[in-house]
């Protein structure tokens, strides 16, 4: 009852201040005091094309814009991986600091550094599991969050398809139930996202299409691991196969 009557008391004095004071001035006082999230100036990162930079960003220069989640699905040997070569090579020339965490244990960083980039600057981390690559990238994060100033970081994880569970690893030859892999990746981008956006920093995922042959309407392929991804990802590329140009039906 005495909360109560606090509470109700702090709500009367406030309601109470001359009208004067702006409304939202008196309306925020009713809540407790939080840590600004968006302290950090937004800065935006090449994407290597003008092209691509001027459709995500509305600008030739720009980019992908710190704090969010950019995830690059597409079929494979669709240039996924040299955008993210890419992206790597840019925040490297601005003196940022690039987290490569490829699952499939495939980047190939003399192919790298044709792109431009620096393999000995590079934080590399092989994550097998969701839980392992949720671990440690909180952990960086926070790490990353310590330091003055902040630097202009990037994440990469190559691929969110080939991440795994701790369920599957530990049962091995046994069909995994999709959901618990999906809810693995929801609990992950409930999580991850929120401090990017404290430390300015950008997560760009590549991510395969899976064929579902037992769709009768609409597409069928999709994305593996659920909605999670999807849906916090504030850009979502799509790459293609090159189409094929026929000249004297050769």
């Amino acid at each position: 009852m005495p909360k109560a009557k606090e509470k109700s008391s702090k709500t009367e004095d406030c309601l109470n201040q001359p009208s004067s004071t702006p409304l939202v001035n008196r309306l925020q006082t009713l809540l407790p005091p939080v840590e600004d999230v968006f302290s950090q100036p937004a800065w935006y990162l090449d994407t290597g094309n003008y092209g691509l930079n001027y459709i995500i960003s509305g600008n030739l220069f720009n980019g992908y814009k710190s704090g969010l989640v950019v995830e690059l699905f597409g079929d494979n040997s669709t240039g996924k991986t040299v955008l993210l070569m890419s992206a790597v090579a840019e925040v490297q020339r601005i003196g940022g600091i690039a987290i490569v965490n490829d699952v499939e244990r495939r980047w190939d960083w003399d192919f790298a550094k044709i792109h431009g980039v620096n393999p000995d600057d590079v934080i590399k981390a092989y994550p097998d599991t969701i839980e392992e690559f949720s671990t440690h990238t909180d952990a960086l994060l926070d790490e990353i969050l310590n330091c003055t100033p902040i630097p202009k970081t990037i994440f990469i994880l190559d691929s969110m398809a080939a991440l795994s569970t701790l369920w599957e690893m530990e049962n091995i030859g046994t069909k995994e139930d999709q959901g618990k892999k999906a809810k693995r990746i929801k609990a992950l981008m409930r999580v991850i996202p929120k401090k990017l956006v404290t430390a300015g920093a950008i997560l760009l995922c590549a991510n395969h299409i899976i064929e579902n042959p037992n769709v009768q309407y609409g597409p069928k392929n999709y994305a593996p691991g659920g909605k999670g991804l999807a849906f916090q990802s504030s850009i979502r590329i799509e790459t293609y196969k090159p189409s094929l140009l026929k000249v004297d039906d050769k």
